[in-house]
C-alpha cells in the first residue's frame, strides 16, 4: 500500500500543471521576496506545499466531500423545492429497500424494454410480418402436426418480441459515428486490401474470388463463416448463443432444449437469411444508392405515422383456453389472497412493483375521494396522498417512476399543484383515472402472463389441478361407496362418509 501510495505521489510531481503551476508561483514568490518581504513569500511556498500535499493525504484513499457551492448556490437538489421524498409504502422509511428490489440489484433499463419500445406503425407492421412468415414456414409448418393449441408459439412469440426490444433499445443508444469509424472502416479497408492482393494473383482460369480466398487463406485471414456452409452456420448459433444472455432474462434460457430451440432459430434461419440477403449485390447497390441519393426514399412515409408500442400485436395472440388453470385476469389475481402474494413477489424480481403498488394506492384513494361529505382534514389528506402519489410515480426523477401519457401527467400536476379545495377534480376528471388504466394494462397485457408462466404460479395451478381431481375422486367415492379392491391402501376417499364428516 505504500509502495502505491508513492507511486502515486511520484505522478503528481511529475504532472505537467502541477509543475506549470509551481514554477510561475515560484518566480512569483523570489519577486516578492526580493521587493516586499521574505516573510511573504515563505507563507506563499508554505501554502503552495500544503495546498499540494494535504489534499492527497486527506483524498488517497478516495474519499470524496459534497459540493460546497451548492451551499450558495442552491442547486445541489434543483428539484427539492417541489418533490417530496419517496418512502416505502411498508415502513414509510426513505431508504427502504424491501419494496424495490432494484435499488439492492440493479434491474437495467433494457430488462423491460418490450413495455415501453415505440416505433413506427410502419415499421411495426413490416417487421410483424417478417416474423409471422417466419413462425409459418420454420414453427407452425410441424407444431400443428403435434399439437392444436399455440401455447408454444405465443411462448416464442413472446420471447422474440422481448429479445427484439431489447436489442432496440441498446441499438438507439449506440453512438454511429464510432461504430463507423472504429469498427466498419478498418474492416472495409482489411477487404480492399485483400481483394487488391488477391486480384493481382490471379493466374489462368482462377476467378478473382477464388484468388481473393486463396489469399486469405495463407495469410490465416480468412474468416471461419466463409470456409462453408455449416461452419457459417455453426458460427451464427454461436453468436446467437453469445448475446442470448444479455437480450433474454436467464430464467428463460434454464432449459438446454429452449436454449438450442432458440439459438437454431434465430441464428440458422433469421440471421443465416439475413447474411445471404445482404450478401447480395443487388441489396448492396440498392442500399448505397438510399445512402447517397440526395432524394428521399420511396418507401418513407409522406406524413409522420403514428408511434406503436413494438411487435405488441405479434406477441398479443393469447390464444390459451378460457378454461385452462393457466390463464387467469388480473381482476381474479387482485381478489384472490394468494395469488396475489405471487403476484406481488413475482413482480419484486422482475422490478415491476411500482406499478402495482401504483394501481393499489389509486384504489384506495378513491375509496377515500368518492365520500361526498369531506372535511376540510380530509381534504388537506386527500391533497397530500395525491402529491405522493405524482412524485412518487409521475415525477422524471423518481425512482418508482411509470412511462404515463404526457397529457395525463400535466394534468395531474395542474390539480395537485393547485389548491387543496381543487383536490375534487380528481373524481370527476379522467386523468387519474386514465393513469390507473394505464398501469392496469401494462400488468395485465405484458406482467400477468410472464406470471401465469412463472415457476410459482404453475406450481401453485398444478396443486389446484391435483386437488379438484382428489375431490373428484372423493365424491365418486362417496356417492357409490366404492369398497376398497384386493391389495388397495385405504386413502381418505375409501372412508364412509359419516367417518368423513366426522374427520373433517
Amino acid at each position: 500500500m505504500e509502495k502505491e501510495n508513492d507511486v502515486k505521489f511520484t505522478g503528481l510531481l511529475r504532472d505537467k500543471n502541477i509543475l506549470v503551476f509551481t514554477l510561475v508561483v515560484t518566480l512569483l514568490t523570489i519577486v516578492i521576496s526580493t521587493l516586499v518581504s521574505v516573510l511573504v513569500g515563505v507563507l506563499i511556498i508554505t501554502s503552495l506545499v500544503l495546498g499540494l500535499v494535504v489534499p492527497f493525504i486527506i483524498f488517497k484513499d478516495g474519499k470524496r466531500v459534497p459540493n460546497l457551492l451548492a451551499v450558495f448556490t442552491g442547486h445541489e437538489h434543483p428539484s427539492s423545492g417541489t418533490e417530496l421524498p419517496r418512502s416505502c409504502s411498508v415502513c414509510g422509511g426513505e431508504r427502504c429497500q424491501r419494496q424495490h428490489p432494484a435499488l439492492a440489484h440493479p434491474i437495467t433499463a433494457h430488462s423491460h424494454a418490450h413495455v415501453n419500445f415505440m416505433v413506427p406503425q410502419g415499421v411495426d407492421e413490416a417487421l410483424e410480418e417478417l416474423l409471422n412468415l417466419t413462425l409459418d414456414h420454420y414453427v407452425y409448418v410441424w407444431y400443428r402436426e403435434i399439437s392444436v393449441h399455440d401455447q408454444l408459439a405465443d411462448e416464442i412469440r413472446f420471447i422474440i418480441r422481448y429479445a427484439v426490444a431489447n436489442i432496440s433499445s441498446r441499438l438507439s443508444k449506440v453512438d454511429l459515428t464510432i461504430v463507423i469509424i472504429d469498427h466498419l472502416l478498418p474492416a472495409l479497408i482489411n477487404h480492399l486490401d485483400a481483394y487488391v492482393e488477391g486480384s493481382r494473383r490471379v493466374r489462368g482460369n482462377i476467378s478473382t474470388e477464388a484468388a481473393v480466398i486463396q489469399y486469405l487463406r495463407a495469410g490465416s485471414g480468412l474468416h471461419q463463416a466463409v470456409r462453408s456452409r455449416e461452419e457459417e452456420a455453426a458460427y451464427l448459433r454461436a453468436v446467437v448463443g453469445t448475446v442470448l444472455p444479455f437480450v433474454v432474462p436467464s430464467k428463460y434460457l434454464s432449459s438446454s432444449v429452449a436454449k438450442s430451440f432458440l439459438e437454431e432459430l434465430l441464428g440458422r434461419v433469421l440471421l443465416l437469411q439475413l447474411m445471404d440477403l445482404l450478401a447480395n449485390p443487388d441489396t448492396l447497390n440498392l442500399l448505397f444508392l438510399l445512402l447517397l441519393s440526395r432524394d428521399s426514399s420511396p418507401w418513407l412515409p409522406h406524413k409522420p405515422e403514428p408511434e406503436v408500442l413494438l411487435l405488441k400485436n405479434f406477441a398479443s395472440v393469447n390464444t390459451h383456453p378460457r378454461n385452462s388453470v393457466l390463464r387467469c385476469n388480473l381482476s381474479s389475481v387482485l381478489k384472490d389472497q394468494s395469488l396475489l402474494y405471487l403476484f406481488h413477489t413475482f413482480l419484486k424480481e422482475e422490478g415491476a412493483i411500482n406499478i402495482l403498488q401504483f394501481c393499489l394506492a389509486v384504489e384506495d384513494f378513491n375509496h377515500h375521494i368518492l365520500d361526498p361529505d369531506l372535511t376540510s382534514e380530509q381534504l388537506e389528506q386527500l391533497h397530500h396522498e395525491a402529491l405522493e402519489l405524482y412524485h412518487t410515480y409521475m415525477v422524471t426523477t423518481a425512482v418508482d417512476r411509470i412511462n404515463f401519457p404526457h397529457h395525463v401527467v400535466s394534468h395531474i400536476r395542474e390539480i395537485v399543484h393547485s389548491d387543496i379545495k381543487d383536490i375534487v377534480k380528481l373524481r370527476t376528471t379522467r386523468p387519474l383515472f386514465q393513469a390507473y388504466e394505464h398501469a392496469y394494462n401494462l400488468l395485465e397485457r405484458e406482467y400477468l402472463p410472464l406470471f401465469m408462466h412463472s415457476h410459482a404460479s404453475v406450481e401453485r395451478s398444478v396443486r389446484i389441478g391435483h386437488h379438484v381431481a382428489l375431490e373428484e375422486e372423493l365424491s365418486v367415492r362417496i356417492g357409490h361407496h366404492v369398497p376398497l379392491e384386493e391389495g388397495e391402501e385405504p386413502s381418505l376417499s375409501s372412508f364412509p362418509p359419516a367417518l368423513l364428516c366426522l374427520v373433517l
